[in-house]
């Protein structure tokens, strides 16, 4: 779905008021230091009001953002009728470059001299976006991979087994390639709190990290599924489990209300399924707190492949609700597969883009 952004191209010559705008004139804007240096909002859109009055206010259909927030569906702003305003059509798509306002610091304008102009016009100038974002986005990953951390790299539990387990290679090489690194400088709060000596502190941490529904944030919950106070490594599995949740729920077949059926995975869903060795070792522990939570996730993760481990743990708990849970899980399970509605079949066509966005 399309985001509406209303852009209120004011002119406020100098930054001042429209009526001074109108008896002056306007330096051409120098996109040779950056195009993104040149306005505090560009996007493209199609302007579908137009709103004459004592300045001309324009609502434009947004298509993408290079600079701005991209979130909000509605922005209010204003163009000068004066000389120096942007004549704007209705029905016409632009590439809009437009300024916030230093007087009251909510409204946008352009004009003119801006880079302002009809879409089919700005190939080249959409390259160099492009190409600048880009760069952008790549210089602040390499300062964030290059910027130090003052934590020891989280590490994996170890396999008490004497037995060789290509479940658990599987899991370490995911653990491993995980992005703890930025996580702990994303979330530095609740990454500090999991280094606390006090509990409560510790818990606080862990219920921070499973808010942000970020998968990489897996590698600083794992350490703590065996924290020495039980309840602390409760909690973790508790926000191991939201996180896997939220991730696979992503996957959901919207058109199917009655069930919780998922779309099949394909190269742009996050993988985490090596969790296997983690969530079946809890199956088979004597804990069932922790095991209801790792037979939860083992639905969500659909390992039709462990049925028989829920069944076995089923069959031993001696809680109703974690049996009654459990049964419900495997059912979820089922026999027929991801789902293959219409929703499934556009969602694999989808560009990264529009699956964020949707």
């Amino acid at each position: 779905m399309k985001k509406i952004i209303w852009v209120i191209a004011a002119l406020w010559a100098g930054l001042g008021s429209p009526a001074a705008a109108f008896a002056s004139s306007c330096l051409p804007a120098d996109p040779s230091r950056g195009y993104l240096k040149t306005a505090d909002l560009i996007f493209a859109g199609k302007a579908v009001s137009l709103n004459r009055s004592t300045v001309m206010t324009v609502e434009f259909s947004v298509s993408k953002v290079w600079k701005g927030d991209s979130k909000q569906q509605r922005m209010t702003v204003q163009t000068s009728v004066g000389e120096l305003g942007y004549n704007f059509e209705k029905g016409t798509e632009y590439l809009v470059f437009a300024t916030l306002s230093r007087t009251d610091f909510k409204t946008y304008h352009t004009h003119i001299c801006d880079l302002t102009r009809p879409l089919a016009n700005a190939a080249s100038d959409i390259a160099a976006l492009d190409k600048e974002v880009a760069a952008k986005a790549e210089d602040a990953n390499v300062a964030k991979k290059d910027q130090p951390i003052p934590y020891d790299r989280p590490l994996p539990p170890k396999n008490t087994s004497d037995k060789p387990s290509p479940r658990y290679d599987e899991f370490v090489k995911f653990f491993n390639g995980l992005d703890y690194k930025a996580i702990a400088l994303d979330y530095a709060g609740a990454v500090r709190k999991l280094t606390s000596e006090n509990s409560g502190t510790r818990m606080e941490g862990l219920k921070m990290l499973a808010a942000t529904n970020e998968a990489d944030a897996i590698a600083w919950i794992v350490p703590h599924l065996s924290d020495r106070d039980p309840n602390v490594a409760t909690e973790a599995w508790f926000a191991l489990g939201k996180l896997v949740e939220s991730n696979e729920l992503k996957r959901r077949d919207k058109l199917d209300y009655g069930t919780m059926k998922l779309c099949e995975r394909r190269a742009f869903d996050r993988d985490l399924r090596p969790l296997r060795w983690l969530l079946v070792s809890a199956l088979e522990a004597p804990n069932d707190h922790r095991a209801g939570k790792a037979a939860t996730m083992i639905s969500y993760l659909g390992l039709k492949e462990e049925k028989a481990s829920l069944e076995a743990f089923a069959k031993r708990t001696p809680h109703p609700a974690y049996r009654n849970s459990v049964e419900h899980y495997i059912h979820l399970l089922g026999p027929d597969g991801a789902s293959k509605s219409d929703y499934c079949k556009a969602r694999d066509v989808l560009s990264p883009d529009e699956r964020t966005h949707r």
